[in-house]
C-alpha cells in the first residue's frame, strides 16, 4: 500500500513514497529524507524483529515530522525512526498506471508516485489515524487488487499483473523495541 506524500518540518517540504503497514509497530524514515529536511532527534538503540525471528540492533535517531496528503487536506504529526533503507530494493508501485488492467480500478485517482521510486517512509500501526479506511473498491474475482482510500489518498494492493504465473514476493514486518541512550561523556 504505497502512495506519494508530503513530509515537511516546517521549514522544508518533500514529496517521498510512503508504505502504509499496520503490520509495522513503528514507524520509519530514511535517512536520505531525514537529512534532507534537517530532521534532529534523540538517540536510540532499536531492536528490529524481522520475518523468521531474527533481530538486529541498529543505533538511530527519533525525529518528528509532519506528513501532508498531496492534495494538502490532511496532515498529521508523525515520530519516526531513522533508517538507512527501509523496504530494500522493493519499488514503489505505480497504480496510476497499473489500474487499467482492471475494471474496477479503472475511476479511481491513484497519485503518481515520487520518480525515484524508493520507499522513504513507513506508516505503522503506531499512527492509526494514517490507515483509516475511507472507502474500499473490490473486484468481482478473489485475487483481484483492492483498492481503499486513506487520508493520504488512494493505495492499492494486491497482483500487479494478471498475467503473471509467478509472483516476486516480498515480505515486510517489522517489530521494533526502542532503547533511549542518553549521552554520556568519558573524558579521562
Amino acid at each position: 500500500m504505497v502512495l506519494p506524500a508530503v513530509i515537511g518540518n516546517g521549514l522544508k517540504k518533500l514529496k517521498v513514497n510512503v508504505i502504509l503497514d499496520p503490520c509495522s509497530t513503528g514507524t520509519y524514515i530514511t535517512e536520505c529524507a531525514a537529512e534532507e529536511l534537517q530532521l534532529k532527534g534523540e538517540r536510540q538503540t532499536l531492536t528490529i524483529s524481522n520475518t523468521g525471528g531474527t533481530e538486529i540492533k541498529k543505533q538511530s535517531k527519533r525525529v518528528h515530522c509532519l506528513v501532508a496528503s498531496m492534495n494538502g487536506l490532511f496532515s498529521a504529526p508523525v515520530e519516526a525512526s531513522i533508517l538507512d533503507n527501509i523496504t530494500g530494493n522493493t519499488p514503489a508501485v505505480e497504480w496510476s498506471i497499473l489500474k487499467n488492467d482492471w475494471p474496477h480500478l479503472t475511476s479511481i485517482t491513484f497519485n503518481q508516485v515520487s520518480n525515484c521510486k524508493q520507499i522513504d517512509m513507513l506508516i505503522g500501526s503506531d499512527h492509526p489515524v494514517f490507515h483509516k479506511v475511507l472507502r474500499e473498491v473490490n473486484g468481482s474475482h478473489p485475487k483481484d487488487p483492492v483498492a481503499r482510500q486513506t487520508p493520504l489518498g488512494w493505495v492499492c494492493f494486491g497482483p500487479t499483473s494478471k498475467n503473471s504465473s509467478f509472483v516476486n514476493t516480498h515480505v515486510h514486518m517489522t517489530r521494533t523495541n526502542r532503547t533511549n541512550q542518553l549521552n554520556v561523556d568519558e573524558t579521562n
